[in-house]
């Protein structure tokens, strides 16, 4: 799992209170989480890249939370050989990390 945060800047929020001045629904910039999910090799990365640069150039600041999985097999984890009991393990502590990730990337982009 993928994740970005963005935030609208400030002269980006000023032309979109111009370009809708009619709506009463735009407040100060909040972050957004976008989660791209898929399985091995199906182009998240890809897809997150596009997404990235796409609402870059509309004037969002992106923020790309690193995938843990990903992070700690090229670390050196190997979960394809662990037990049952160290496969879950590894899962356990992967969610735990990834969660507190996009929670600091989330601090961060506020």
């Amino acid at each position: 799992t993928l994740a970005a945060l963005t935030r609208c800047d400030e002269d980006t929020l000023q032309k979109r209170t111009t370009w809708k001045a009619s709506s009463d629904k735009l407040g100060p910039p909040r972050v957004h989480r976008i989660v791209i999910t898929g399985g091995p090799c199906a182009g998240k990365t890809t897809a997150m890249a596009k997404l990235s640069l796409r609402l870059q150039n509309m004037g969002f600041d992106v923020f790309v939370v690193p995938e843990v999985a990903t992070l700690t097999i090229t670390g050196g984890a190997k979960p394809g050989n662990y037990t049952q009991r160290q496969h879950r393990d590894w899962e356990v502590s992967v969610l735990k990390i990834q969660m507190a990730l996009e929670d600091n990337f989330r601090d961060i982009a506020e």
